[in-house]
């Protein structure tokens, strides 16, 4: 229903595999986060298409509406005692939780939050950032990576945002040989 949003989707998933590998995490777990990163949105399909497509800032009521995607997208996740269920519904369910407690919908902090989702966190902020949306135009890689340095530590964890920095250089590094 969301072309952007499922274009989101697979970038995510391929930052987040990169940054699960670049943690020392095996194939087969990199392979997990990534189906993980790619459904990580699914809730949105619950939401209003206008209210996901909105240009400008959300109102107070469409913002509520708007922050319940991730539960409402583990609620579509049957949980059935499969490893690979639970990584996929850690990553739904958790992923805008912020390292501080800030986040939502539990206002997790720090280890309390599932590593699958600390790693979508950051991929998904970098993503949402370096495109451009209905509502924001799209940001320099420059200042994205300030802004995502700046808040290790607070609203990510630092040892996935140095993963994250690790892959990112790995990847420029292949572009350019």
């Amino acid at each position: 229903r969301h072309a952007e949003v499922e274009a989101h989707g697979r970038r995510v998933s391929q930052v987040s595999a990169g940054i699960a590998r670049e943690l020392g995490m095996s194939q087969s777990d990199a392979t997990a986060i990534k189906l993980a990163a790619r459904l990580h949105d699914i809730g949105k399909l619950k939401l209003a298409p206008h209210l996901v497509k909105k240009e400008g800032r959300l109102s107070d009521e469409e913002y509520q509406s708007m922050i319940m995607h991730p539960s409402l997208g583990a609620k579509l996740i049957e949980r059935n005692g499969s490893s690979l269920i639970a990584i996929i519904y850690n990553g739904t369910l958790y992923h805008h939780e912020r390292f501080d407690g800030s986040g939502y919908p539990f206002h997790l902090q720090g280890p309390a939050i599932p590593l699958v989702a600390r790693i979508i966190a950051v991929a998904d902020v970098y993503d949402a950032l370096r495109h451009e949306r209905s509502y924001k135009d799209a940001w320099s890689l420059e200042k994205t990576l300030d802004y995502i340095k700046g808040r290790s530590g607070v609203g990510f964890d630092p040892y996935v945002v140095e993963a994250f920095l690790s892959y990112l250089k790995s990847q420029t590094l292949t572009l350019a040989a």
